[in-house]
């Protein structure tokens, strides 16, 4: 965040938005937060309690389960995304929960390294060629 507060005009009026998927306590978010100074503002699919947000608009009020988007997801699409949502689940990615219940973190293990074991004249997919195959069998 240096590299980005270093860009503003001003420090002291200057406002930096940062808008992310909240998916590991320790995500860019979880650290800002563990930091002070920022407004957080968690906006579910599915209101999880009835809350008002004051804008420069105007107020928005939202009801304990109403939608974020009631234009683009009706209740049957909520159900499917529930049903077929995993890892990260629904919960975490819709309803950005993801205080105590993170994914593991991404380590080097998430990264295999392939080894070619077969030689030169392996191949990883099977092609079908017309004329001569240099690799075909007699």
């Amino acid at each position: 965040m240096t590299v980005v507060l270093s860009r503003l005009n001003n420090r002291k009026t200057g406002k930096v938005i940062v808008i992310a998927h909240r998916i590991h306590e320790d995500d860019l978010s979880g650290h800002l937060l563990r930091h002070g100074k920022w407004n957080h503002v968690v906006l579910p699919m599915v209101a999880t309690t009835d809350a008002t947000y004051d804008t420069e608009y105007g107020r928005w009020r939202r009801r304990k389960g109403e939608l974020l988007r009631p234009d683009a997801f009706d209740p049957a699409d909520l159900d499917d995304i529930k049903v077929n949502t995993h890892n990260p689940d629904f919960e975490m990615l819709y309803q950005q929960d993801a205080d105590g219940r993170a994914l593991p973190p991404i380590t080097e293990d998430c990264f295999p390294t392939l080894r070619d074991t077969a030689g030169p004249r392996s191949r990883m997919c099977h092609e079908r060629r017309c004329g001569n195959d240099p690799w075909a069998k007699e």
